[in-house]
């Protein structure tokens, strides 16, 4: 049974540039400043090259550099922004995730783990790192780092999904569904948590219950074919 979104769940941050734009007659100045400010990789590559010394730049130029899928490029940019301000969280989390993109999962436990030994309570690289564990087949050990993640913050979502999955892989079936039911008590809105409730359900013989998640999954979703498939297999022709 194919789960949704249950193995890696990661979560990138790209930071909104609020920009305060003040009136100036309109000439050959103002009008070059105005292509420069056309999108938001322009907009950092540009912050860049007159403030090279300033880590915020590097860190939103890492982001879109990470958001066009170039993640060498992003993790370049990360690791100068830690140049200009060591210790922060954040972008070792970042680059964690440029990593596990790019397959270098040695990579991103390692920068999970920096980022976790600055910041105790930093559930979502909790989460992140128990995802890595969880593709390389360290399930306990995934396990583990999902209940951290929830334990400092119980509503964290993607923690309780990627722990349900990693119960149902298992077979715990009764506590997959448990997981599951509490992360959709906070996003009632997730088709992918129902569609993974409903493969809980059928796996557990309750078809029932199963063909109604799976409904669910298409009131939010009416294209996905995952869910009508499971539907049309529960129901018959």
């Amino acid at each position: 049974m194919r789960m949704k979104g249950g193995r890696v769940e990661f979560s990138f941050v790209y930071i909104c540039l609020l920009l305060l734009l003040t009136i100036v007659p309109l000439g050959a100045t103002a009008f070059k400043r105005n292509f420069v400010w056309k999108d938001g990789f322009t907009v950092w590559a540009d912050v860049v090259g007159k403030s090279p010394g300033k880590a915020r730049p590097h860190t939103n130029l890492g982001g879109q550099y990470s958001e066009r899928g170039e993640y060498t490029k992003a993790i370049e940019e990360y690791r100068k922004s830690l140049a200009a301000r060591p210790g922060t969280p954040q972008v070792y989390y970042d680059i964690g995730i440029a990593y596990a993109a790019m397959g270098n999962m040695d990579g991103a436990i390692t920068n999970y783990k920096m980022a976790l030994r600055i910041d105790t309570g930093y559930a979502d690289a909790y989460n992140n790192l128990g995802a890595v564990y969880y593709g390389m087949g360290r399930v306990d050990e995934a396990m583990g780092e999902y209940r951290r993640a929830i334990e400092l913050r119980p509503d964290h979502v993607k923690a309780r999904s990627n722990l349900g999955t990693a119960y149902y892989g298992l077979g715990r079936l009764d506590e997959a569904i448990g997981e599951y039911r509490k992360a959709l008590d906070r996003a009632p809105d997730h088709a992918g948590l129902y569609f993974n409730l409903g493969a809980a359900y059928e796996a557990k013989g309750l078809t029932g219950e199963a063909a109604l998640e799976y409904g669910k999954t298409l009131e939010l979703e009416p294209g996905d074919e995952d869910a009508r498939r499971a539907l049309e297999r529960i129901k018959g022709p």
